[in-house]
């Protein structure tokens, strides 16, 4: 199963879940400590939560671990962005000395964030 497609099953059984439970996002939110705006994004697949998220929200729907593991499904598709042998290169660099980090280092660091 591809990134896209599992972290579209967590959104799924997510909103699948807080509808079976009668929850509205706003009461939901307030179980789980997030924003409503933030889990209106992860039900709409447009976030990804992080595991604390995830964990508080299998608690507040008493999903007994299924939620955790659709997240953890998720999360282990997502295929990091690999590094050409210059940007390790630059990355242990960076990591010896942080003033020699330069942009191609950053630049590298960002893609990886943003995937």
């Amino acid at each position: 199963m591809d990134a896209d497609t599992a972290r579209a099953a967590f959104a799924a059984e997510l909103a699948r879940r807080r509808a079976d439970a009668e929850l509205s996002l706003g009461k939901l939110a307030g179980l789980a400590h997030a924003s409503r705006g933030y889990l209106h994004h992860i039900e709409r697949g447009r976030r990804w939560p992080t595991v604390g998220v995830a964990r508080a929200l299998d608690t507040a729907l008493e999903a007994r671990g299924a939620l955790l593991a659709a997240w953890d499904v998720g999360e282990r598709a997502a295929v990091p962005v690999s590094a050409d042998p210059d940007e390790f290169e630059r990355f242990e660099r960076a990591l010896a000395d942080p003033r020699r980090t330069d942009a191609a280092v950053v630049g590298h660091l960002r893609r990886m964030l943003a995937e």
